[in-house]
């Protein structure tokens, strides 16, 4: 009788693949009936205290007769899920509408009152599902070129998520919003904030003042500066030299220097040059000095003696946003 060699009956084993098996998942609206919300709360407590082979509740709405519920649930099939909710007692389970569903979007839920909305300023926000490895942390706002800007200096968590914001200029205060983009491209919700733009202080030019020289002197001058001369403006009220023209003593008027600040600029402060002399009193006139204010005015009331004369330099700075125009 013939028999097979033993190498015959030998077969080359299969080569095993490495890969990891991936389960599919579904996800599913669920409405359950029952006779009362514990006898619903017992059974779900029952059930998901059991090994579930990757069956999940994700979300729960209670009606309100107390006596029914919509839940999302994650299964591998809804075969599976079927077979799951089968077996809770004295529950009856219907619909079965297969959805989409995120189960982790990131959420923030609060910013640290301590955070700077400004440029250079360290952000600090907490919530939840931001994922483990850095994604995106923005500002937006209308004003911002592209619309947004991105923090650097990223500390980052599922929960916290820390940056800075960098030296944008050329921009005003305004309302924006936080918002994070977790690595693998999902978006948060935005959280609004007030920005802040950086601040200089800046000498006004001359030329945006409208200025009116009063007084009845023949012999004025004006010499309007900025911030390459170091003033604002100079102003000299002269006698007359005309032989007799001063019989009668000298001279006074007062002279008024407006202007409007616009694009979040207001009033700073003035210096008096060191050569000034012959003013009389405060040089706002009866009106308090204007810090803090859009509208600048200038109220130089001046006067001189017989064959002398008025003179004046103002330098007046303004307080406002970096890389934004006075008006």
């Amino acid at each position: 009788m013939a028999t097979r060699s033993a190498s015959s009956r030998l077969e080359t084993p299969r080569k095993q693949s490495t890969r990891p098996t991936r389960r599919a998942t579904v996800y599913a609206l669920v409405t359950h009936t029952f006779r009362s919300l514990v006898v619903f709360d017992r059974a779900l407590f029952a059930a998901l205290h059991q090994p579930l082979r990757g069956i999940r509740l994700l979300t729960r709405l209670d009606h309100e007769d107390r006596k029914s519920a919509t839940v999302t649930w994650q299964a591998p099939t809804l075969k599976e899920l079927k077979a799951f909710l089968g077996r809770l007692k004295s529950v009856t389970s219907k619909g079965f509408i297969r959805v989409h569903f995120d189960p982790v979007p990131p959420t923030i839920t609060n910013v640290f009152p301590f955070s700077i909305i400004r440029p250079n300023g360290g952000v600090i926000l907490q919530g939840k599902n931001f994922g483990d490895h850095p994604g995106q942390f923005l500002l937006k706002a209308a004003g911002f070129k592209g619309g947004n800007v991105s923090l650097g200096d990223l500390q980052w968590s599922d929960t916290v998520v820390s940056g800075i914001i960098p030296n944008i200029f050329g921009v005003l205060d305004q309302p924006a919003r936080l918002q994070i983009v977790t690595a693998d491209g999902k978006f948060s919700n935005e959280w609004p904030v007030t920005f802040t733009a950086a601040r200089e202080v800046r000498l006004l030019p001359g030329n945006i003042f409208k200025i009116n020289m009063g007084g009845h002197d023949r012999y004025n001058f004006l010499e309007l500066g900025d911030e390459t001369k170091g003033y604002t403006a100079r102003i000299a009220h002269v006698s007359d030299p005309t032989p007799g023209a001063n019989l009668f003593g000298g001279g006074d008027g007062t002279d008024t220097l407006v202007c409007q600040l616009k694009n979040g600029w207001v009033y700073a402060g003035f210096e008096w040059s060191d050569d000034t002399k012959g003013i009389n009193g405060s040089p706002f006139g009866p009106l308090p000095e204007p810090i803090g204010t859009t509208s600048v005015q200038f109220a130089v009331a001046w006067f001189h003696d017989t064959f002398s004369s008025a003179l004046y330099g103002l330098s007046i700075t303004a307080l406002g946003p970096v890389g934004v125009p006075f008006q």
